[in-house]
C-alpha cells in the first residue's frame, strides 16, 4: 500500500494557525414608512496568512503577517411614499490595519531594493490595502404607474492603497463615484460611470 504524504509544491515556509474573535452589535428601529439601522463590528486576528509574490510574477507563497484589526459601523435609512417613492443612504466606515512589525515580500521596487524579489517593511497602524475607509451608497425609487418605475443611485468609495503596498508609502487609488439610473420592468435599462474624483 502506498503511503500518503505532504507533496511539497511551493516555498511556502511553516505556518501558524490563524485565529479571530469577532463582535458585532446592531440595532434596528422605525415605522411603516422610515426604518433606521446601526450596526457595528469589530474584528481582530492572530497570526493571519498573506500571499506574497516570490522570485517571479507567477510565483506566491503564504506568510504570517502577525495581528491585524477590522472595525467600523453601518448606518441605513430607508424611506417610502407608498405607490409614489422608495429612498435609502446606507454609509459604512471600516478601519482595517496590521497591528504589528514585520517585513513582507513585495512586487514594488522599493529605493533599497533595485531588482526583485523585494521587500518592504509593515508598521503597525498601517492600512490594508484595498480596503476604503468609507462607502456610502444612496438611491432613489419613482414609481412613475403600476407599470413603470424609474431609478437613480450613487455610490461613493473612498481612497485605497493597492495591493503590495502594505507600508503605504506610493499614492493611494482616488477616491471615485459610480452613477447607476434604469426603469423597470418596461424600459431598458441604463448605467453611468463618473470618472474618479479626488477625496
Amino acid at each position: 500500500m502506498a503511503r500518503r504524504g505532504r507533496r511539497e509544491t511551493s516555498a511556502t515556509p511553516y505556518l501558524r494557525r490563524p485565529n479571530a474573535l469577532r463582535q458585532r452589535t446592531g440595532s434596528r428601529a422605525g415605522a411603516a414608512q422610515l426604518q433606521l439601522g446601526l450596526n457595528t463590528r469589530r474584528r481582530t486576528g492572530y497570526g493571519r496568512t498573506a500571499g506574497v509574490p516570490w522570485g517571479h510574477a507567477f510565483g506566491l507563497f503564504f506568510q504570517n503577517v502577525g495581528d491585524t484589526r477590522r472595525q467600523g459601523l453601518e448606518f441605513g435609512v430607508r424611506g417610502t411614499l407608498p405607490g409614489l417613492l422608495d429612498a435609502y443612504v446606507n454609509y459604512s466606515y471600516t478601519a482595517a490595519t496590521f497591528q504589528g512589525n514585520f517585513s513582507l515580500a513585495t512586487p514594488r521596487l522599493p529605493l533599497d531594493c533595485a531588482t526583485p524579489p523585494c521587500t518592504e517593511f509593515v508598521r503597525k497602524g498601517n492600512d490594508f490595502p484595498l480596503i476604503p475607509k468609507h462607502r456610502v451608497n444612496a438611491g432613489i425609487d419613482y414609481h412613475t404607474t403600476h407599470w413603470l418605475t424609474l431609478s437613480l443611485g450613487a455610490a461613493f468609495v473612498s481612497q485605497q492603497f493597492l495591493r503590495g503596498d502594505e507600508e503605504n508609502v506610493e499614492k493611494p487609488l482616488d477616491s471615485y463615484v459610480v452613477l447607476r439610473g434604469g426603469s423597470a420592468p418596461g424600459g431598458e435599462s441604463l448605467a453611468l460611470s463618473s470618472g474618479s474624483t479626488t477625496s
